[in-house]
């Protein structure tokens, strides 16, 4: 899995998204999944499909001082209401999105230098990967 996006104009995807066409076929644990890499500037971001061809997973690294925006990968999630899972002052925060049946969690870890983050909707992902 592999496109290296050098210029061109802003990349994103969210939640929710349809997968980009040049997706490929990529092992994750014991699953295989339609999924997409991207490097832009000090972010590298991996998003994976679910059968319908929909993001439903998506995660960063950076290298920048101030951690990834989730309003910027949660799509139509950042509107559901939010609950605060976690919180370690400086170092990470979880946050879970529900309304009804549907459901997302944002989650990153680091500090100012490198970041951890994803977004990851239990909604769209594939009932497979929550079987032992």
């Amino acid at each position: 899995m592999g496109w290296l996006g050098l210029g061109g104009p802003a990349w994103s995807i969210s939640l929710g998204d349809p997968l980009p066409e040049w997706a490929k076929s990529v092992q994750v644990g014991r699953q295989r999944l339609r999924g997409v890499e991207h490097y832009q500037g000090q972010e590298q971001t991996r998003a994976y499909g679910n059968q319908a061809g929909r993001v439903f997973w998506i995660q960063i690294e950076s290298s920048a001082d101030l951690p990834p925006d989730p309003r910027q990968y949660l799509g139509e999630y950042q509107a559901f209401p939010a609950e605060v899972i976690q919180v370690v002052p400086l170092r990470a925060q979880r946050l879970r999105f529900r309304q009804g049946n549907r459901s997302a969690e944002w989650q990153v870890v680091g500090m100012s230098g490198h970041f951890e983050a994803e977004a990851f909707s239990y909604d769209l992902a594939p009932p497979e990967l929550f079987r032992p």
